[in-house]
């Protein structure tokens, strides 16, 4: 009784650890209607332009050029 009880703890355990989606959840898109279809990939596809502008915007900035921070420091 105790080794099927933890047979079957261990087989829940394991199943439910499977079931998260890593990453952000998607909605699915429309069955039908050929409306709604093109206003879900224009909706898709807006949100694919903001995270590629979000990422860009992401940058480490550029260091100064190390020939004009010398010229500066040498001017008296």
């Amino acid at each position: 009784m105790n080794r099927a009880l933890a047979i079957g703890i261990v087989a829940i355990a394991l199943g439910l650890t499977a079931c998260g989606k890593q990453g952000d959840l998607e909605r699915p898109g429309p069955l039908w209607g050929d409306k709604a279809k093109a206003a879900y990939a224009a909706q898709q596809q807006k949100a694919a332009a903001q995270k590629a502008k979000d990422s860009q915007s992401n940058q480490i900035e550029p260091l100064p050029d190390d020939n004009a921070a010398a010229a500066n420091a040498a001017q008296p």
